[in-house]
């Protein structure tokens, strides 16, 4: 077979599936790469608005300020679920890319090759006795991975949520008060 090649361990393996290992690792750094540029974006301009929402609070004097804490907040809650929804997608893609990344380590024997008893495979691998079942229905195991507790995407998701709590409470506090204030002038 012209499309086999040698290991280091004296193992033939394919160039074709090696290749497209290849581009699964890729595929999973760009990923990983692209979730941390959007979680650092995100992060960064809630924690901007909120210190402008707290800095528009503590003002004396402006009647008009409630107004702006309320655009800042919608604002706010609308960038957030934005960025839950990426996050989301990006999940997906992650664990697609993830599930193939193992099967093609598996046929390239990365699991079985091991040296001082730890197996080739790489970062972002899944253990060996799930892949029975990524085999058997891929589509359960994502699903019973996508919001795992304790992973960084779960924590990522409860501080979006966080945020999008504070913001709703804004908004909630706001329209409440100037309803009031309506009703009750």
């Amino acid at each position: 077979m012209k499309n086999t090649k040698t290991n280091n361990l004296g193992e033939k393996i394919n160039q074709n599936l090696f290749d497209l290992w290849r581009e699964a690792m890729t595929q999973l750094r760009q990923l990983h790469n692209d979730v941390w540029n959007g979680v650092r974006f995100f992060l960064t301009l809630n924690s901007i608005l909120i210190a402008a929402i707290f800095g528009l609070y503590n003002l004396n004097g402006d009647i008009h300020k409630d107004f702006f804490i309320f655009i800042i907040a919608c604002i706010g809650l609308l960038l957030t679920i934005i960025a839950i929804n990426i996050l989301e997608k990006h999940r997906n893609y992650y664990l697609d890319m993830l599930l193939r990344k193992t099967l093609l380590e598996r046929e390239l024997g990365l699991y079985s090759s091991k040296i001082s008893g730890i197996d080739l495979s790489f970062s972002w691998n899944i253990p060996e006795e799930f892949i029975d079942q990524i085999v058997k229905n891929p589509d359960e195991w994502k699903n019973e991975q996508r919001w795992r507790c304790k992973t960084i995407s779960w924590l990522l998701r409860i501080s979006y949520w966080i945020f999008i709590i504070i913001y709703v409470c804004l908004i909630s506090g706001i329209l409440l008060s100037n309803f009031c204030n309506c009703v009750w002038n």
